[in-house]
C-alpha cells in the first residue's frame, strides 16, 4: 500500500520525511494511518495509451553484380607420375607372436 508520511518517521531501515511517498504492508499501513503518521497516497494515473505506429517498410536498394574473371587454370597432365613409396599404417598390421 502506498502512503504519504505526515511527519518524519522511521519505517524499516530508512527514515521517511514528511510528505514523502513510501510503500508499506497492509497491516503496517493501517497502524500508521490510525496513529496519524501517514495517509493514503493518491492512486497513480493510468499510463497513456501507446501510440500505434504504422509499420514502415524497409528501404531496399538494388544492386547489380558483375562476375569476376577467374585466372586460367594450368592443364593437369593426363597420367600423373606413379609414386614409389606408399604410406603404411602400422596399427593395421597383425601382431606377431
Amino acid at each position: 500500500m502506498k502512503l504519504i508520511a505526515q511527519r518524519e518517521l522511521k519505517y524499516g531501515v530508512r527514515t521517511v520525511k514528511a510528505g514523502e511517498t513510501f510503500e508499506a504492508s497492509e497491516q503496517h499501513g493501517r497502524v500508521l494511518k490510525v496513529i496519524k503518521r501517514a495517509i493514503d497516497a493518491p492512486p497513480d494515473p493510468p499510463p497513456p495509451p501507446p501510440e500505434i505506429a504504422k509499420p514502415v517498410a524497409p528501404a531496399y536498394r538494388s544492386r547489380t553484380l558483375a562476375a569476376e574473371q577467374s585466372p586460367p587454370v594450368a592443364a593437369l597432365p593426363d597420367d600423373p607420375a606413379p609414386t614409389t613409396s606408399r604410406y603404411r599404417r602400422r596399427d593395421m598390421q597383425a601382431e606377431e607372436t
